[in-house]
């Protein structure tokens, strides 16, 4: 089961629909304009900062000792409730919305590849796992190297999808 239309004809002069730019032509990539990668980013950003704010702030209150006696003394569950906290915001956000703050912000929105309806929470969920399995990777140059592998698929794909859109059948675009 694949929410993936076959590839458009290799007729050169065939354009697509309506001639958005990065629409290529693929069933249900007619309707809005594909977001620009940047907005992405940015909203990427927006996003982490909404989990990173706070988190500095409770770390900072929990600082022990001065100087180069300095420690930070906090409880071991804290990073596993930060990517709890943050995978259920996302999950959420994108199922019943198709937005997150950081995604309203710059006016894009995900939604299903095909019909481009909001994706709901199975679809959500997909597009979740896999940077945050790949996030997990037990050596840690490749924890933080394979989700930007995921992400930066993207940057090369002509319907502006990283690897977790592909999985989930999503795309983002102009909302």
């Amino acid at each position: 089961m694949s929410d993936y239309p076959p590839p458009p004809p290799n007729d050169p002069s065939y354009t697509g629909d309506h001639g958005y730019p990065g629409n290529d032509g693929y069933p249900g990539n007619d309707g809005y304009p594909l977001a620009r990668l940047s907005k992405r980013v940015w909203a990427r950003i927006i996003d982490g900062m909404l989990f990173a704010v706070p988190l500095t702030i409770y770390a900072m209150t929990h600082i022990k000792g001065k100087g180069a006696d300095a420690k930070l003394d906090l409880a071991s569950w804290i990073p596993y409730a930060v990517l709890g906290v943050s995978a259920l915001y996302e999950i959420t956000c994108v199922a019943l919305w198709g937005q997150t703050v950081g995604k309203r912000l710059m006016k894009i929105r995900v939604v299903r590849f095909l019909d481009e309806t909001i994706p709901g929470f199975a679809y959500a969920t997909m597009r979740h796992l896999l940077p945050a399995i790949c996030g997990a990777f037990p050596v840690p140059a490749l924890s933080f190297v394979l989700p930007i592998i995921v992400y930066a698929k993207a940057f090369t794909d002509p319907n502006r999808q990283g690897y977790h859109d592909r999985v989930a059948g999503t795309k983002v675009v102009v909302a």
